[in-house]
């Protein structure tokens, strides 16, 4: 209920026949895309998830089960510059 009734005051100030400035319109933008996403079980639990907003979410799986393929080697690679295996310049001792 909160996420209503926060939703109809924001809306009302930044609604663009009320408030004409550029600003108000953008704001109400994003006041939508947060009522849609917050107000929607399932957008609400990706966003808890990930952070996305609805607009972000048109891809995702709710449930993740659908990530596709991912390998740790290939983000050490990404994220490092060097193959996983290489151990030059690396001391155990």
């Amino acid at each position: 209920m909160e996420i209503k009734q926060a939703y109809i005051k924001l809306a009302k100030q930044y609604h663009p026949d009320v408030n004409r400035t550029e600003e108000a319109a953008e704001m109400f933008s994003k006041i939508n895309e947060a009522h849609e996403t917050l107000s929607d079980a399932k957008k609400r639990k990706i966003y808890d998830r990930l952070g996305m907003s609805s607009n972000e979410q048109q891809n995702v799986d709710p449930e993740f089960k659908n990530m596709g393929s991912f390998s740790w080697s290939d983000l050490w690679t990404t994220n490092t510059g060097e193959d996983e295996e290489s151990e030059e310049g690396v001391d155990y001792d």
